[in-house]
């Protein structure tokens, strides 16, 4: 998700006027979504945030699924075959993002 230019504007100034180190402010945006996503659907072990604030400004949030060819739990497993309809060369036992 690209991030509106208003909230960019806020974190540079928390960081240039408030001396908030840009990792700081990375981290906590991090743990805000993550907080978010357990509110929402639980705990989960699996949660990947990624915050870039270069020259992109994107949040992105993905689960880490392991592909089975059999999925017993939801949360932490995909299919072989739901895996290949958005990557056709994914292999039993390699990571997922979804």
């Amino acid at each position: 998700m690209k991030l509106d230019s208003t909230v960019v504007n806020a974190l540079q100034e928390v960081e240039s006027i408030h001396g908030v180190p840009r990792d700081v402010i990375i981290e906590s945006l991090k743990e805000a979504i993550r907080t978010a996503y357990y509110k929402t659907n639980g705990p989960v072990d699996n949660l990947v945030v990624d915050v870039q604030l270069g020259d992109n400004h994107e949040i992105e949030a993905y689960l880490r699924k392991v592909i089975v060819s059999e999925v017993t739990d939801e949360r932490t497993e995909i299919s072989l075959e739901d895996a290949r309809e958005e990557l056709e060369e994914a292999e039993e036992g390699d990571i997922f993002l979804t």
